[in-house]
């Protein structure tokens, strides 16, 4: 879990971040503690202190930018696409789009950020895929 100094570690490293509530952060790195592991299959822990560093700021980001979608239009991420334009007496209507967090596993959720594109190139770096034929 989450330890004083992961959070001011956390702060001097994502100043971009520091708007953050100490809470939001802390959750934020449970959050990547949870889903990454302790890292004894890291082969580097270096990159894996980094890692879950980056993965907290991802998550971090993504909780900022649902609440600021939420207090601009009331929408949350629920909706982030323009779904019509009228101009005088015409409607154009356009289809509704996935949005790329549907694929519960998926990597597409952390190309949504820089700290999560940065994630994914760490793990690969030390987490080696199995091939099941």
């Amino acid at each position: 879990m989450a330890t004083h100094a992961d959070v001011l570690s956390f702060r001097a490293t994502f100043v971009g971040l520091d708007n953050l509530s100490v809470g939001t952060i802390a959750s934020s790195i449970n959050t990547a503690s949870v889903l990454i592991g302790d890292g004894s299959n890291w082969p580097k822990q270096t990159d894996y202190v980094e890692a879950r560093m980056q993965l907290a700021a991802h998550i971090a980001t993504l909780t900022q930018m649902y609440y600021a979608n939420a207090t601009i239009d009331g929408t949350g991420m629920s909706d982030l696409y323009v779904s019509s334009i009228k101009f005088g007496e015409r409607t154009i209507a356009f289809g509704r789009r996935t949005y790329p967090m549907t694929n519960v596993g998926d990597d597409a959720m952390l190309q949504l950020t820089m700290h999560g594109q940065l994630f994914l190139m760490l793990r690969n770096r030390n987490i080696i895929p199995i091939m099941i034929v």
